[in-house]
């Protein structure tokens, strides 16, 4: 109850083409109420007071239409292909996942062959985050 949730992908019609269909029609099969939805705005509410925002990241200005949505839980999907990520889970998403205790951030995908890359750092690199394959 009461938790957002944000889904990332490389842009926002992947995002939403990728992933409502599915969450509104597992919802339902399971008799978990939606009050509101809307796919042109990427918003998924529930009657328990979540959320999802879903949307894309081709550019900073579509990471800064995350601003002010405290997440408990964020999922940034195709992670070796983001482009601006270090802008989007360093401005964006760890400051408003502060929030909660029990935050997760969670990074799907194959990292990046860039050497620099976000992805790339961060699996080569012994850090916080965990590794699953």
């Amino acid at each position: 109850p009461n938790s957002n949730v944000a889904y990332i992908n490389l842009t926002f019609t992947n995002a939403v083409e990728q992933i409502f269909e599915l969450i509104v029609d597992y919802a339902n099969s399971i008799g978990f109420s939606i009050n509101f939805k809307s796919k042109s705005e990427g918003v998924i509410r529930f009657n328990n007071g979540s959320r999802i925002k879903i949307t894309g990241n081709s550019n900073n200005s579509e990471a800064d239409k995350l601003r002010g949505f405290n997440c408990r839980l964020a999922i940034i999907d195709e992670i070796g292909h983001q482009r601006n990520i270090d802008y989007l889970v360093n401005e964006i998403l760890v400051p408003q996942m502060a929030d909660y205790t029990d935050s997760t951030l969670l990074l799907t995908g194959t990292p990046s062959r860039v050497p620099n890359h976000f992805s790339t750092r961060i699996f080569n690199s012994d850090n916080e985050y965990k590794k699953y394959h």
